[in-house]
């Protein structure tokens, strides 16, 4: 959804070169989402103000496919990690956290985004702490294994839920 804001939303590309420099533009006017990366995630700041100016199109471009889907399905996952951040959970009817130690989180950011562990650390500090998340979670998935526990996990959760819909 963010990268779909981003492509979308004239207002905020504007918004976001304002706030972090023309520099996060290419020729074409363009976020180029690595200059912006690390521009918004050098600072507390900066990151809250990535979040504050991307949230509102973001989770209108959501909830129009949210929309969309209602009538067609009996269970919407909405994969989102700044969920508490964005003050939003109440707009869903559980929520489910997957969380590792504090090490693999690093180390699968840093594979994931192709960043140094600095860069990974920035961004996870940027969240709240894994601990608050899983006291105000409806479920918690520990992610401290291979993927294939981790599909088992996801399957119980889900199993779980259809349930009690």
């Amino acid at each position: 959804m963010g990268r779909l804001a981003l492509e979308t939303d004239p207002d905020l590309v504007l918004k976001l070169a304002e706030r972090f420099g023309r520099d996060i533009l290419d020729e074409n006017g363009s976020i180029i989402r690595r200059q912006l990366a690390n521009a918004a995630f050098s600072s507390r700041e900066g990151t809250k103000d990535l979040t504050d100016l991307t949230f509102p199109s973001l989770y209108r471009i959501a909830n129009e496919h949210f929309e969309k889907l209602r009538d067609s399905h009996d269970i919407i996952i909405f994969d989102a990690a700044l969920i508490f951040e964005w003050g939003v959970e109440r707009d869903f009817n559980l929520i489910v956290v997957v969380t590792a130690q504090r090490d693999l989180l690093l180390e699968r950011v840093m594979d994931r985004l192709k960043i140094e562990k600095k860069e990974a650390f920035e961004r996870l500090s940027g969240q709240l702490p894994s601990r608050i998340k899983e006291q105000r979670a409806d479920r918690v998935i520990y992610n401290n294994g291979s993927l294939e526990m981790l599909k088992k996990n996801a399957i119980i959760v889900l199993d779980e839920l259809k349930r009690i819909i």
